[in-house]
């Protein structure tokens, strides 16, 4: 029976891949598997060696040998059976002979107490940031190849073979603790060596606990406040625990999911997680991939997750057991780390390999003639930003990160601008850290209730919590309809439409305009609205006199400046659709208008047909291949016009006296509330009686007007949103900040004629500033 095993590429043993000697490279002893980390998620079409695909966790790409004849994936999956049958009879026999937990920690004490640490590794400790205390609380001891071991250690403890140390070279044992406190295994940080410095302990058995799984750390520190931090490896969490007073877990890579039976007893006593991504993460997308994975796994566990960020963009920055104190420690979202791995270009040389095994089997093609040249931007002075700000129109200005762009837009005033209102646009506006921003009247959005997270953020309750968490006056609902708005929004019905319906209809209409009442959305926008400046999130700008000429804002005096406009400044509203809702669309069209339901049959049941098929590859059928199956099936003499008629929502659940030939909206309070329904009651009906509105956008999609893909049975459509481009066009002015937006692309979304201009230079300390603990992103 085959009991191959898994081996690092080194020295003259090249990985016949890439052509490395790296560790990271894998392969069997039997010859018949190799695992490429240069080679994910593409096939370099090597002439010996077949891509398999990615490994389950996405650090290798997977290879076996070409044979002469042709590649089964029968027998390669009957292969990789056998190996795994293999690999659960090898488990089952390290759990029959595994120490058990409180045999480990007797022995590993006993052989830290009989070894002792060497006066150059108790300095190398020390160095490190640990006091003598901790180095004896750690348990650390010196590690040198063949040292006998003491009487009374089992021969079953790993790192033992025959009575002697057994190791690959001189180190420090570093251990890892149970969230008793007990000693379950070590790792031995290595001397003079650049890769794999820190090897799990293997003698007769592996380190593996009885269960299959490689031990994690577990440093409870004694702080009492519902958090515990998470890093990589064994001796970093240990010092960060003790450095800085906290709770932490550690795991070897970083792989808790590995280590899922420790990792959910660990986390138990904690409401809260903190990752701490080490340097240089971001430009690492494999490290991203496992971090992903990772989270979705932590997630799972049912509990909040916020990512430690102390700036450690590149190899060169200190991980978290390095950076002195906590002080320039801020908060980020998983979503928001993950994203920034996205936007961060792949270290350089990994790049070129990628390129060159990629390009290894195509024919190169001429450059297009002639190249774009880039736009130069203008230099200008920072004492005189606003100034500068006042003389254009419509302004992208690029200055760097810390050069106080934001800074000097909460100093701005309308008379300065030469308008009479200046709105300042965020993502995320009820958390803006800008010390000039502070006091500016914030429009906001509606909500069923806010809440305070431990960073003192303010974030908007779910739909799922529970509304009894919500105390304070200000964190309370503002809208008694707040899910109802959303459902309706992401059926795409049109802005304005169904924000006046649901209003008019609601019990709470007048003492909502009035502020007098639990809701006090109507009134608190009113009064917004008047302030000459104020701070909103894009998707709570009021509607332009073009979309609503009755009720609009009249934004032909008014500056608006976007911060961070690659975010806040989205020019397209995306529209998800599934087989339900075509299905609901066909019996629209049937019901309303069947010559047009007719004509338009093939393309919906062909969409229909591609929704439930199984999906072929990973990725989903792209824009450009939707265009090629579907766009000839689109009538030549269809009329949108009329389609969007014959498509017309029906929101008659919004009013529940209509079929008595009346409107709920024309009724006194005590009438409408005597109609009244649950919020949640609406919300539902919403989703599933109010058609969703995606036909027309995605037939201009087709026709070149939008963007579509299709993956996992959802049909995705992008397009552009007509009633936000409406409010930039009319707007005086308009200033884009942002020291990473392209001006083609702004540009190209936004349809306007923009001066670039910038201070140039790096980055400059502003007085009077202080540090932003939850990383908010700044001027």
């Amino acid at each position: 029976m085959s009991r191959s095993k898994l081996h690092p590429f080194k020295g003259s043993n090249s990985c016949p891949i890439c052509g490395e000697a790296d560790s990271d490279c894998r392969y069997s002893t039997d010859g018949e598997l190799v695992l490429c980390h240069s080679h994910i998620g593409f096939d370099p079409n090597h002439p010996d060696w077949h891509f398999l695909g990615d490994s389950s966790n996405g650090v290798w790409g997977k290879f076996v040998p070409r044979k002469s004849e042709a590649f089964d994936r029968t027998v390669w999956l009957e292969k990789k059976l056998q190996r795994e049958i293999d690999r659960l009879e090898r488990q089952k026999e390290h759990a029959k002979n595994a120490l058990s937990i409180p045999d480990r920690d007797k022995a590993l004490r006993k052989l830290s107490q009989s070894l002792g640490l060497s006066r150059r590794h108790r300095q190398a400790l020390l160095d490190r940031g640990l006091s003598e205390s901790q180095i004896e609380t750690g348990l650390f001891f010196s590690i040198y190849p063949n040292d006998d071991v003491p009487p009374g250690i089992p021969p079953n403890l790993p790192g033992v073979n025959n009575g002697k140390i057994a190791a690959g070279g001189v180190g420090i044992a570093c251990l890892a603790f149970d969230s008793e406190g007990r000693a379950i295994g070590y790792q031995i940080r290595l001397e003079n060596v650049t890769d794999s410095k820190y090897r799990w302990a293997k003698g007769v058995e592996s380190s593996h606990l009885a269960d299959g799984e490689l031990p994690i750390t577990v440093i409870p520190n004694g702080k009492d406040n519902g958090q515990v931090w998470l890093s990589e490896g064994i001796l970093k969490p240990f010092v960060a625990a003790h450095a800085y007073g906290l709770n932490a877990i550690g795991a070897a890579g970083g792989h808790f999911s590995g280590a899922a039976n420790q990792v959910k007893e660990a986390i138990g006593p904690y409401r809260q997680l903190i990752l701490c991504p080490d340097a240089g993460d971001i430009n690492n997308p494999q490290v991203m991939l496992r971090w992903s994975k990772e989270i979705k796994f932590l997630e799972s566990l049912g509990k909040s997750i916020l990512i430690a960020w102390w700036g450690q963009e590149t190899k060169n920055d200190d991980d978290i057991d390095e950076i002195g104190n906590l002080d320039q420690v801020g908060f980020i979202t998983p979503s928001q780390f993950l994203e920034m791995g996205k936007s961060d270009p792949l270290p350089f040389w990994e790049k070129v390999k990628r390129l060159v095994a990629r390009d290894r089997k195509k024919t190169r093609k001429p450059l297009p003639s002639p190249l774009p040249t880039k736009r130069e931007a203008k230099i200008y002075d920072r004492s005189n930003r606003l100034n500068e700000w006042a003389s254009g129109k419509y302004i992208l200005d690029t200055s760097p990160t810390g050069s106080g762009k934001s800074y000097d837009a909460g100093k701005a005033t309308p008379e300065m601008m030469g308008v009479t209102d200046l709105f300042y646009i965020t993502s995320d506006p009820r958390n803006v850290s800008t010390p000039t921003l502070k006091d500016w009247p914030i429009l906001e959005g509606r909500h069923a209730g806010l809440s305070r997270n431990p960073l003192g953020e303010v974030r908007t309750r779910k739909r799922k919590d529970s509304l009894d968490r919500y105390q304070e006056k200000d964190l309370r609902a503002n809208c008694a309809r707040p899910f109802t708005h959303a459902a309706l929004a992401n059926q795409n019905i049109s802005h304005g439409i169904e924000s006046s319906t649901i209003c008019k209809g609601c019990q709470f209409l007048e003492l909502c305009r009035s502020g007098k009442g639990d809701y006090d959305y109507l009134q608190k926008r009113a009064i917004a609205l008047q302030s000459k400046r104020l701070i909103a999130h894009p998707a709570s700008l009021p509607n332009p006199k073009s979309y609503d000429p009755e009720n609009g804002f009249d934004y032909g005096n008014t500056t608006l400046i976007f911060e961070e406009s690659e975010l806040s400044c989205n020019t397209t509203k995306i529209v998800k659709v599934g087989e339900k809702d075509i299905t609901a669309s066909i019996a629209a069209l049937a019901k309303k208008d069947n010559d047009l339901f007719l004509s338009l049959r093939s393309l919906l049941d062909a969409v229909e047909k591609l929704l439930s098929e199984k999906q072929s590859n990973r990725y989903g059928i792209d824009g450009k291949t939707l265009r090629e199956k579907l766009l000839g099936l689109i009538p030549s003499n269809l009329d949108l016009i009329k389609l969007k008629s014959a498509l017309t929502p029906d929101l008659s659940f919004l009013d529940p006296i209509s079929e008595m030939g009346e409107s709920i909206a024309d009724m006194p309070a005590s009438v409408r509330r005597a109609f009244a329904e649950k919020d949640s009651n609406l919300a539902e009906k919403a989703e599933n009686e109010a058609l969703k509105q995606w036909l027309p956008e995605f037939i201009d999609s087709l026709q070149g007007k939008g963007y579509l893909s299709l993956n996992h049975g959802i049909l995705s459509i992008s397009f552009v949103d007509e009633r936000f481009l409406a409010i930039i066009n009319e707007a005086a002015k308009v200033i884009f900040l942002s020291a990473t937006e392209s001006i083609e692309n702004l540009e190209a979304r936004t349809g306007l004629k923009i001066d670039l201009i910038t201070t140039g230079g790096g980055f400059q300390r502003i007085s009077g500033l202080s540090k932003c603990q939850t990383l908010a992103v700044m001027g």
